[in-house]
C-alpha cells in the first residue's frame, strides 16, 4: 500500500508552514501504518485433502492447511494441540508424528502464517496458537472419512465355492484402488 501526501497551494507558503504540513502528513502515514499492523489476527483451515494412503480400514490420512492472518514479522507458536500430526509423517501403517507444542509457524508471505498438517481417518482436532500476547484457537469443522468398501457376496454361494464378478471402473480411478 502506498500513500502520497501532496502539498499544493496557489499562494506561497513559508518554509515553516511547509514543514508543519509535511510533519502532519508523516504523522498521518505513521498512524495509518500502525493501525494496519495492529490488525486483529484471524485463523482458518482448509480441511480433508485425502492423501489416498490407507493401508487398511480406519488408518488413512488427510492433509489440512491452517492459515493465520496477522501482522507481518510475528512469531506464532503452537501452544496446545490435539489430533494433528507432522506433514512429514510416514504413511500408514506407521504411526504419525504429533505436532510439537512450541513449534513455530512459518510466515509464507508478509502477515500470512501457514501450517500444513496430517490428521487420521474419522478424527477431529483442536489447536491453539500464541504470539506471546494472545491465544488464537481453532477446531476442526469436519470429520474426514475414507469410504468403507465392503464386498458381500451372494447369499446363494456356498461356503468353499467361488463366483466371479466384474467391476466397471473408470480409467482415472484405477490408480486409487
Amino acid at each position: 500500500m502506498s500513500l502520497n501526501c501532496t502539498i499544493s497551494s496557489r499562494k506561497a507558503m513559508s518554509a515553516n508552514t511547509s514543514r508543519v504540513v509535511i510533519y502532519l502528513c508523516m504523522l498521518f502515514m505513521i498512524a495509518l501504518n500502525t493501525s494496519l499492523i495492529g490488525q486483529t489476527p484471524s485463523v482458518s483451515a482448509t480441511e480433508c485433502n485425502c492423501l489416498n494412503n490407507a493401508s487398511m480400514p480406519g488408518n488413512g490420512q488427510f492433509e489440512d492447511v491452517i492459515t493465520i492472518l496477522s501482522a507481518p514479522g510475528k512469531t506464532w507458536r503452537v501452544r496446545n494441540v490435539v489430533g494433528l500430526f507432522n506433514i512429514a509423517s510416514a504413511p500408514p501403517p506407521a504411526m504419525p508424528i504429533p505436532i510439537a507444542v512450541g513449534q513455530i509457524i512459518t510466515e509464507t508471505s508478509p502477515g500470512v502464517y501457514t501450517l500444513r498438517v496430517k490428521r487420521r481417518d474419522n478424527t477431529s482436532w483442536t489447536i491453539v496458537f500464541n504470539d506471546g500476547l494472545q491465544d488464537l484457537p481453532i477446531n476442526a469443522l469436519r470429520r474426514c472419512r475414507y469410504p468403507s468398501n465392503t464386498i458381500i457376496g451372494d447369499k446363494g454361494v456356498c461356503v468353499a465355492k467361488s463366483r466371479t464378478y466384474q467391476l466397471d471402473i473408470p480409467a482415472n480411478l484405477i490408480n486409487n484402488i
